[in-house]
């Protein structure tokens, strides 16, 4: 899982920095602008439009894919770390679901089928990963990792309610665009 999470903020740094106009922005650009393939004014967040233009969005959409299947190769290969409960059984779900998403995101860029990539990417990966996440303290065997299985739960609290500052437009000062990252803390 380190692997996906190294690729993750690597690509978001290296397809960020080919933005030039206008520049990509942490704190205004959504995540998933990355990825997007074409170069066109693109409405987001509630907005005025700007201009969304990613020439290695294959990088980015390829990352995304390589971060997914980590995460699912990682969750299946630590199968001995987990309890035998609900809340393990819910936890690896709920994260395996969200990591799916993260898969049907890259293969279906916002701006190329922006219904299949916020249904059936962005929303699992948001709720099925931040709850999977909050799950995971009840689902670890303490004897396995100890205190640190309580950063799932906290990192999913911290995605829970960065998404719902995201889906509410209360962005505190921080641009949508950071709310969207800290949103998906299951990277």
């Amino acid at each position: 899982m380190a692997w996906g999470f190294i690729l993750f903020f690597a690509a978001q740094v290296i397809v960020g920095a080919a933005w030039t106009n206008p520049p990509y922005s942490w704190s205004h650009n959504n995540v998933s602008d990355l990825g997007n393939v074409y170069c066109q004014q693109w409405t987001e967040n509630g907005n005025s439009p700007q201009c969304v233009c990613s020439p290695p969005h294959t990088i980015m959409n390829t990352v995304f894919i390589l971060e997914g299947l980590c995460v699912i190769a990682g969750i299946v290969l630590s199968r001995s770390l987990w309890r035998r409960s609900w809340a393990s059984r819910f936890a690896q779900g709920f994260l395996l679901f969200a990591r799916l998403g993260l898969v049907v995101a890259a293969l279906a860029p916002a701006d190329v089928n922006e219904n299949i990539h916020v249904v059936l990417g962005a929303l699992p990966i948001a709720l099925c990963g931040n709850a999977g996440l909050l799950l995971t303290g009840w689902g670890v065997r303490s004897t396995a990792v100890g205190k640190l299985r309580w950063t799932g739960p906290i990192l999913g609290l911290v995605g829970v309610s960065a998404a719902v500052l995201f889906l509410s437009h209360t962005y505190l000062g921080l641009g949508a665009g950071a709310w969207n990252v800290y949103g998906d803390t299951t990277f």
